[in-house]
């Protein structure tokens, strides 16, 4: 650890610096001069992440401390106040609809009245069921111990071995699901992504059993994205037998612990034993250390991990390490275009190996113009309306529900479609909760929206949540309806019971997203006349099929353009996330155009870098 000089540590009140995690950790006296921007000129002088804490002299007791902040904010305001003793920080929660006109000035002063680290969370939103868990294990008295065993491993001695860097590939090559990057130097082992084949029960996990890959060697997992194809494995890696660090965004780690918790259900009721238990996910919680974008950490002995914005949902992340000899860019999923929600994937970076996914890689994978879908859809959703049919829409949770909705919404304020009931089963509204509790992680209009008009972009009074009891009474209604329901690729979920139930040809299903090979929603979109359900059986399709694909993955005139768009050409580029043929279309294309070597891997090859 690089050193703070003593008259700078006398000014500051400094009284401690320790490594906590992949935190340097100040204890002060003075903890409210501690600005974002005097933090960020502290990392940069002790080469790591600087974090203020308050020196535990100045602290006033639990029961004063939630005496004083009753005092400072109405009761009337509260909802929940989360405590950790250990480390002197507490989260006040405010109930819905509860806002602050001088937020900033209010935690300052609970700073100086407490001698504790104060953050106030408002809320537009009732919060999110997940979130409080999340909020509940994280502030347990149980963290500062954790932190303390994390920076032991982190801050550890380097190998004196000559240094290498190598990649192994446990999934997600040349397929679309069940993603995991293995990252290995003489001191440091890495995953990037752990995730779940999302098509194939039976066979759910990545090549875990890879001779290089011991768990207990294990040093960190670095999450991409909550998608369950990138996330839906790590409580098994706890189950048998990690117990370091998970690292991602806030907004990824809720969503992924609810896209966890379904995906457990979702297995029971299709007759499959769940990989893990709740009681993993619990552990998943506890030791993850939630990171900002382009905040710089050190995750291993050797291996500094910054994330950026990848795009694709809230909270994304394109992973960037930074090695002793080597710089390392993996995309994890992204977009490389705004959307009504999210900016576009970051890109001027410089990288000497760049892993990039491939979804949409082949020729012909050109996606239609935002505005050109927009105008479609609504015109689908007016023809159908009338002819007195519904429209019935799968969708991902994450993501595509939200944008959906924001463009329905604005579509019937404007006049332009006629208000219809709108009604939404599946856990969008759960996900619809956590955007609105990050609005930091949107687009700077809709923040704008948030922040300062309170204005909910994805709320209409049109807008009808639906009960699994509830389900009947919709699908019994005569009007015309428009239904959102999970899951996106139809492998499960209330869209099957929508779906055999408005089998009729007054009605359309309108695809929006991407459908993996062996999935309903693949079959339909293929054009197939009998589709198999998830439940077993067969029907004739006779519903008006209405492809429109919103996609938030990167077409492939945008994959090329990221790859151009990098500061400097990479030494290397390796091609995943992607069916085989797509893949290797799209490694071939870079070959020819880029002049750079490129890698399309399978599963359990492995590249040093």
């Amino acid at each position: 650890m690089h050193q703070i000089d003593s008259e700078l540590q006398r000014r500051l009140k400094i009284t401690k610096i320790k490594y906590e995690g992949p935190f340097i950790a100040l204890y002060t006296k003075k903890p409210v001069v501690f600005t974002p921007e005097l933090l960020k000129e502290l990392s940069i002088k002790l080469d790591g992440k600087a974090v203020v804490r308050s020196d535990p002299s100045i602290r006033v007791p639990p029961f004063e401390l939630e005496k004083i902040i009753y005092e400072k904010i109405s009761e009337h305001a509260l909802n929940k106040i989360y405590r950790n003793d250990e480390l002197g920080e507490a989260l006040v929660e405010l109930k819905k609809g509860f806002f602050l006109a001088n937020r900033s000035e209010i935690i300052n002063q609970l700073i100086w009245a407490t001698g504790w680290i104060i953050d106030i969370s408002e809320r537009l939103e009732i919060p999110s069921k997940i979130t409080k868990m999340v909020n509940r294990i994280l502030y347990s008295n149980e963290r500062k111990a954790f932190l303390e065993k994390i920076a032991e491993r982190i801050f550890r001695k380097k190998s004196e071995e000559e240094f290498w860097l190598r990649l192994t590939a446990l999934g997600g090559c040349r397929e679309v699901g069940g993603s995991c990057l293995f990252v290995q130097t003489p001191s440091s082992r890495v995953l990037l992504d752990c995730g779940i084949e999302t098509d194939k029960p039976e066979s759910l996990l990545p090549k875990l059993n890879a001779p290089e890959f011991d768990v207990k060697k294990l040093d960190a997992i670095i999450i991409s994205h909550a998608h369950i194809d990138h996330s839906g494995s790590v409580p098994y890696i706890f189950k048998i037998g990690y117990d370091g660090p998970v690292y991602c965004t806030r907004p990824t780690l809720d969503i992924m612990v609810l896209l966890q918790l379904d995906n457990r259900r979702v297995l029971q009721k299709r007759g499959f034993s769940p990989p893990y238990q709740e009681e993993h996910i619990n552990q998943l919680i506890a030791h993850t250390i939630p990171i900002q974008y382009k905040e710089q950490i050190n995750a291993a002995p050797d291996i500094k991990v910054t994330l950026y914005n990848s795009g694709h949902v809230i909270g994304s992340s394109s992973i960037y390490l930074e090695t002793p000899q080597s710089k390392f860019f993996y995309t994890g999923d992204f977009c490389f275009l705004n959307t009504r929600f999210l900016e576009r994937a970051e890109s001027n970076l410089t990288t000497d190996t760049l892993v990039i996914e491939s979804t949409y890689g082949r020729k012909i994978d050109i996606h239609r113009a935002r505005k050109t879908l927009e105008t479609e859809l609504i015109e689908t959703i007016k023809k159908t309306i009338s002819q007195k049919g519904k429209v019935l829409i799968p969708v991902f949770a994450v993501g595509r529900s939200q944008e959906l909705l924001l463009i329905i919404q604005e579509y019937m304020r404007s006049g332009i479609l006629e208000k219809t009931p709108v009604f939404i089963d599946g856990m969008i509204n759960e996900v619809n909760s956590i955007y609105l509790t990050y609005p930091e992680y949107l687009k700077e209009s809709l923040q704008r929206r948030i922040y300062y008009t309170h204005e909910n972009p994805i709320y209409s009074p049109l807008f009808h949540i639906v009960k699994k009891k509830h389900r009947a009474k919709v699908l019994l209604r005569e009007e015309p309806a428009i239904i959102l329901a999970t899951s996106g690729m139809m492998t499960g979920g209330p869209v099957i019971d929508y779906l055999k139930e408005l089998n009729d040809p007054k009605n359309t299903l309108i695809i929006v997203g991407y459908q993996v090979e062996g999935t309903t929603g693949r079959e339909i979109l293929d054009g197939q006349k009998f589709v198999k359900l998830p439940t077993g059986e067969e029907i004739e399709l006779k519903i008006k099929v209405a492809p429109l694909l919103f996609s938030a993955h990167a077409d492939r005139p945008q994959l090329l353009n990221f790859v151009q768009s990098l500061s400097v050409v990479p030494k290397k580029i390796i091609v995943c996330h992607g069916e085989e043929e797509t893949s290797l279309e799209f490694g071939q294309t870079l070959e020819n155009r880029i002049k750079t070597e490129v890698w399309v891997p399978r599963n359990l090859d492995a590249i040093r870098l």
